[in-house]
């Protein structure tokens, strides 16, 4: 028996085949670009959302600790001095059991008696991000209990 032959594609047949393929390689790179995009931008957000929740956490325990020393001078009579510290409210039993949390840039928590502004209280304060006093940046400021 001789094979049959096969019979050539009609243009509508063509036609037909064509639009059935489905994405050409094109289009799913300009799908993956954009999508990329929007992630980057996503993540960009996302990150100055961390880093401002990490200002808010050290304004909180700032105006904690400013809380806890203003129960230790009801008790003492003053402040601690500078060469005391902060762990003054650990050891005067203020705070006790706890110990003084470090901000969370895992620096410790900034105290000057008198303070250089008010020399009725001390000062307490986050040195922010780069563990210095003084920044320009958002997230270099130092940080106190008053929102600035």
């Amino acid at each position: 028996m001789k094979p049959m032959p096969m019979p050539k594609p009609q243009p509508q047949n063509l036609q037909k085949r064509r639009t059935q393929r489905g994405m050409t390689l094109i289009e799913i790179m300009v799908v993956v670009v954009i999508i990329g995009l929007i992630g980057t931008l996503a993540g960009v957000r996302l990150i100055r959302y961390f880093e401002e929740s990490k200002i808010e956490i050290a304004r909180s325990q700032v105006c904690n600790i400013e809380k806890a020393l203003q129960l230790y001078r009801l008790k003492k009579g003053s402040y601690p001095s500078n060469s005391e510290g902060l762990n003054a409210l650990v050891t005067s039993g203020t705070w006790a059991g706890r110990k003084i949390p470090k901000d969370p840039w895992n620096f410790d928590y900034f105290y000057r008696n008198p303070s250089l502004t008010n020399p009725n209280s001390p000062d307490v304060l986050s040195l922010g991000s780069d563990g210095k006093e003084g920044g320009t940046e958002y997230n270099t400021k130092d940080i106190r209990c008053e929102k600035e």
